[in-house]
């Protein structure tokens, strides 16, 4: 009975982590995202045929990764690539919509990045 307990438990934090830690959120493609709590607006620009938002999170690379894949997990989102190396790399859709992220560091911050 005590794993099936820690089981239920693990599953439930595993739910509850991204949504607890998202304060806001941005609309990716026609899509409503939810941000990392501390995530900071660092600019977009309109790529010909593309648009890009970028955030600066002062949290781990690791972390930033782990909250988005589970979020992105846990919200039925097709997601295509993902953990790699450098951080997180992936082509991602739901229903009608289909954007990438990218989160890598740079000068010791995390930057999350959607391109649409």
């Amino acid at each position: 009975m005590n794993k099936k307990l820690g089981f239920i438990v693990v599953v439930l934090v595993l739910i509850a982590t991204p949504i607890a830690y998202a304060a806001e959120s941005v609309s990716v493609s026609g899509v409503s995202l939810a941000l990392i709590e501390g995530a900071v607006h660092s600019g977009d620009m309109g790529i010909d045929n593309a648009s890009v938002e970028t955030f600066t999170i002062n949290k781990p690379l690791a972390e930033v990764v782990a909250f988005y894949s589970a979020y992105f997990k846990n919200n039925g989102f097709l997601i295509i690539g993902g953990e790699d190396p450098t951080g997180f790399n992936a082509s991602v859709k739901k229903d009608n919509s289909m954007f990438t992220v990218k989160i890598f560091a740079e000068n010791g911050k995390a930057i999350l990045q959607f391109v649409w």
